[in-house]
């Protein structure tokens, strides 16, 4: 993670909005955690699963991550 910030030159946020040269894995955690998948039925009874959108600061981690954010947020069928 640390190899790729220095490579592509992202910091990201504290809360307060400061730039952090060096996020914690506590600090990505929470960044990453809001993401959410949302499942339901119409009334045909069909299942549809929608999730939220990702933030800049989240794709950003991710990237640091080296993580595809559509590989991430992909919703399994079924």
């Amino acid at each position: 993670m640390r190899v790729n910030q220095e490579r592509l030159g992202i910091m990201l946020p504290y809360p307060n909005q400061r730039l952090q040269p060096a996020p914690t894995t506590k600090r990505l955690k929470e960044i990453i955690q809001p993401v959410q998948i949302i499942q339901g039925r119409d009334d045909q009874g069909h299942l549809h699963r929608r999730r939220s959108n990702l933030s800049l600061v989240q794709r950003q981690a991710l990237l640091l991550l080296g993580m595809q954010s559509r590989r991430f947020t992909q919703v399994p069928s079924g």
